[in-house]
């Protein structure tokens, strides 16, 4: 082969060398990818927020269920009960309300005739004083008006008692109203508690509740994975987050779908790496220390589109995520 054809052919590949070394760094500059990366979605855990024993199971592991789909039920019975008997119990404390505001009004009428009749008795015992300074009646008659005087004073006196006594009442009687009242709201609210409903639209995850079993107030049933909000957590090298912000295109590939193009964008990016909230992060104060590039978690949102409806995504699958950091 005649050198100048040599020379040719090593100038093409250098040529070619350089374009694709240069095609390289300008793809993983602009463009960092990894595939360090996860599926995830918000986990709603379903718990009882009463005692009770299942009735009813409505719903299977893996399905599909929308928000507010009622999911099982527990038996009412003593729920029910425990209502019916709190609107007696308030039935009754109305009733004693009512018979104390009719009470005091009872206590003011009764107040207000002797009240009458003490400004009677008072003025008649003025009346009778001065009859008596002028000797037209015996001193005996003047006692027998101040007796009954006092007796009148004495009756206003009770009356008032009496009446602030009603008064009081009639406060004990208005909180135990309200008592009875809560009591029954309280009562209401367990009872709708032995109904489950959906508080997302989800997939079902971990069921094995079924009718008969007796659950607890506040323990996990099973899981309920939200499918209207996806993410992927994807880990990047240090090296790459400088020029990764929020609101940059991303491009998602999962593993389970590696003909499809997922759109994305990028959510936020973790204060800290993926080591350093590990149960046994790392110690470096060591003499054989070894500097290892650390990967941080960037958060990609997913909008829910046809695409994800056509390919399902399921949390924790793997991915490969690209970043076009030219643009934000």
């Amino acid at each position: 082969m005649p050198l100048s054809k040599k020379y040719f052919i090593f100038g093409v590949l250098l040529i070619a060398s350089i374009i694709g070394i240069s095609l390289y760094l300008y793809q993983s500059y602009y463009y960092p990818s990894t595939d360090d990366a996860y599926a995830n979605a918000d986990v709603v855990y379903i718990s009882a927020q009463v005692p009770g024993q299942v009735r009813q199971v409505l719903v299977q592991d893996h399905q599909e269920v929308a928000q507010g789909a009622l999911l099982f039920t527990l038996e009412a019975a003593p729920f029910t009960e425990a209502y019916n008997q709190a609107q007696a119990e308030l039935l009754v404390a109305e009733e004693q309300l009512a018979a104390g505001r009719d009470a005091i009004q009872v206590a003011e009428a009764t107040l207000t005739r002797d009240q009458a009749n003490l400004t009677y008795q008072q003025k008649h015992y003025q009346r009778i004083l001065h009859l008596v300074e002028h000797r037209f009646i015996s001193e005996e008659e003047a006692d027998a008006a101040l007796e009954n005087l006092k007796q009148a004073e004495a009756s206003a006196t009770r009356d008032q008692a009496a009446l602030a006594q009603a008064k009081q009442n009639l406060n004990v009687q208005k909180a135990e109203v309200e008592a009875a009242a809560a009591k029954v709201e309280s009562a209401r609210i367990n009872l709708s508690y032995t109904e489950v409903y959906a508080p997302v639209a989800g997939t079902v995850n971990g069921l094995t509740l079924r009718p008969g079993a007796v659950v607890t107030l506040g323990t996990d049933l099973f899981a309920l994975i939200d499918t209207c909000h996806y993410w992927v957590d994807a880990n990047f090298k240090e090296t790459d987050l400088k020029r990764i912000h929020p609101g940059q295109s991303a491009v998602v590939v999962f593993d389970m779908y590696p003909e499809v193009k997922f759109k994305g964008q990028v959510e936020s990016i973790s204060g800290g790496s993926g080591a350093a909230f590990s149960l046994l992060p790392p110690e470096n104060a060591t003499g054989n220390w070894v500097k290892v590039t650390q990967r941080f978690p960037v958060r990609i949102k997913l909008p829910i589109s046809a695409l994800s409806v056509s390919y399902p995504i399921r949390v924790g699958a793997s991915a490969d995520v690209t970043i076009n950091t030219k643009t934000n």
